[in-house]
């Protein structure tokens, strides 16, 4: 779940992008440390991600050693503010997702979208009895994209019991951080914000 928290609370920079990539590697070595192919991955999503039919370069132009094609757009070209666009579709889905479960079950065709995000070869989600630990046959994940280490995340969360946790997932209503909330009637982040919230309403 961390990962999707920082990916929603993430500012829209190349260099802060980049580190979340390489935070995301790291998440995705802790769960798969015998998969030598997340390295070589995770080198090239630090340099390029795909969306929209576009490659978006996170490095210079002069030292970019990837194949370069007629749709690849670099930070000098001042093509990302295009990407921004598309990160924030992005974030809007995991938020429309995360409503579902305040509401009391998770969309299930969204966390089947995920399974081809994260390269996961399995069956289809089936309800159980508790409606956040569906029943799945899952392997583990090895993703190359942006999508893939987010949605591997999510699907780690939901496969070993923590989905019920998404409930708890609040934005702040003073600084608008995402968090995981102590309940799901927390609406702040902290102390400080809540006091500064309580504050300025009672001005």
């Amino acid at each position: 779940m961390q990962i999707l928290l920082d990916f929603l609370n993430m500012p829209e920079t190349v260099d802060d992008l980049r580190a979340f990539i390489l935070k995301c590697g790291q998440r995705m070595l802790d769960l798969s440390p015998e998969d030598s192919s997340i390295n070589s991955n995770l080198s090239k999503a630090t340099k390029r991600i795909w969306f929209g039919g576009s490659v978006f370069s996170l490095i210079p132009k002069d030292h970019y050693d990837l194949y370069v094609t007629e749709n690849t757009i670099f930070p000098e070209d001042q093509g990302h503010s295009s990407l921004w666009k598309e990160l924030k579709v992005l974030r809007g889905s995991y938020i429309l997702f995360i409503r579902t479960c305040h509401e009391g079950a998770p969309d299930l065709d969204f966390l089947c979208e995920l399974l081809s995000e994260a390269h996961h070869t399995a069956r289809r989600f089936v309800r159980s009895k508790d409606p956040f630990t569906p029943f799945l046959a899952l392997i583990r994940p090895s993703p190359d994209t942006l999508q893939g280490l987010i949605a591997a995340d999510i699907l780690d969360d939901f496969i070993n019991g923590r989905g019920i946790q998404y409930r708890r997932i609040v934005q702040c209503l003073n600084c608008g951080k995402w968090t995981l909330g102590k309940s799901t009637k927390i609406a702040y982040c902290s102390i400080t914000c809540k006091s500064a919230d309580h504050y300025r309403r009672r001005k």
